[in-house]
């Protein structure tokens, strides 16, 4: 074999030892055995060249060699940071994980469906799950269903809390069957919502205690003028609950005033309607009485207008339509009174504010003072 083969050997065997000791370093999560940098490996081959300038020029190729790696020391490194471990009475594989970004990662186990369908994984010890040489170990609980972990880390404590809650959420997600609370189907001054609603679900994975749903209405719209969506919502945090509820709340007594406006301008344009209707059926009563033209065209005026749809316009319509309504009626008294006159005043039956007899008795009595 040449130099240069002999060489190549050697930095094989080199390499090999190197990345040994980096595997057995990974293991018990120390330097255990020493790995060299570039800068290492320059001043250790510099100090054994000793000058050489090529191959055959290497005086003695075995001060090349690294030493084989501490036997004892490789057998208790496994001893402490073993292939596997018992964890509950069951013999699991411990995976020792690469560093990430040149920051060492713990030992991990990965516990499957035996330790989940049972719930054993709350039997896990709280002070943590520890090699024999006292290494923490990254606990994985995952189930063969699912494509990531339903929880991992080595705080026991948090890993059961994330557990919990997932299972329980899982519980949460499968209840469908949920009560459907009854909606208002008009709002008016009475119209109450009904109280919050509490309803077990399941059981804790962990305490086996009941789990509670609160139930209550809440209030959407799309557009803030469209009418309220009522809606049945569960939640599991009682607080969540009455927040939802306090804001129905709200939107109900919002939803009260807009009835009461909307009822109102609905009396009022009814009563609008009846102005109308009286003005009309004056007009076309009484238009040829000889009622003065100015006056029968303010009555004439109301007979074709709009009602309009605003409250304050629409009241303003009103007080002024009967205005002109009221002083129609008394020129048909003043006329009734006056005998030459009366009988051009139809007798047809409309429904005056007033009798025009009462009124032309009225109109009589203050005309002989």
């Amino acid at each position: 074999m040449t130099n240069f083969e002999t060489i190549q050997a050697v930095i094989a065997a080199n390499r090999a030892i190197q990345m040994e000791a980096r595997k057995w370093n990974n293991r018990a999560g120390e330097i255990v055995f020493p790995v060299m940098t570039n800068e290492e490996w320059k001043l250790w081959l510099g100090s054994r060249l000793k000058g050489a300038i090529s191959c055959a020029t290497i005086s003695n190729l075995d001060l090349l060699r690294l030493p084989a790696l501490d036997v004892g020391l490789v057998n208790l490194t496994r001893e402490m940071n073993p292939d596997s471990i018992i964890v509950l009475g069951k013999v699991v594989p411990v995976e020792y994980r690469e560093p990430y970004c040149d920051t060492p990662r713990l030992p991990q186990v990965t516990l499957g469906d035996e330790f989940i369908s049972s719930n054993c994984w709350n039997e896990l010890p709280n002070e943590g799950v520890k090699l024999p040489g006292g290494r923490a170990v990254h606990i994985v609980l995952k189930s063969s269903t699912s494509w990531s972990a339903l929880a991992e880390g080595s705080d026991i404590v948090a890993l059961k809390q994330s557990m919990k809650s997932r299972l329980n959420e899982g519980q949460w997600s499968r209840w469908i069957d949920r009560p459907v609370i009854a909606v208002p189907t008009e709002i008016t001054d009475k119209t109450v919502l009904s109280d919050i609603i509490t309803v077990v679900y399941g059981r804790c994975v962990m305490t086996g205690e009941d789990l509670f749903a609160f139930g209550t209405l809440t209030a959407s719209r799309s557009w803030s003028s469209d009418s309220i969506i009522w809606k049945t919502e569960w939640f599991r945090v009682r607080m969540q609950a009455e927040t939802a509820f306090n804001n129905a709340q709200v939107e109900l007594e919002k939803a009260k005033v807009k009835a009461r406006d909307r009822r109102e301008i609905e009396n009022i344009l009814s009563e609008a309607e009846k102005v109308q209707n009286h003005v009309r059926s004056l007009y076309d009563t009484y238009a040829s009485c000889g009622i003065e033209s100015s006056l029968l065209d303010k009555l004439y005026s109301f007979y074709f207008a709009s009602i309009p749809e605003t409250k304050e316009e629409c009241v303003e319509w009103i007080t002024n339509a009967n205005a002109v309504v009221a002083e129609v009626e008394v020129t048909l008294a003043r006329r009734l009174h006056n005998p030459q006159v009366a009988q051009s005043i139809p007798k047809q039956s409309v429904k005056l504010s007033v009798s025009l007899e009462a009124l032309a008795s009225k109109w009589g009595a203050r005309n002989k003072k």
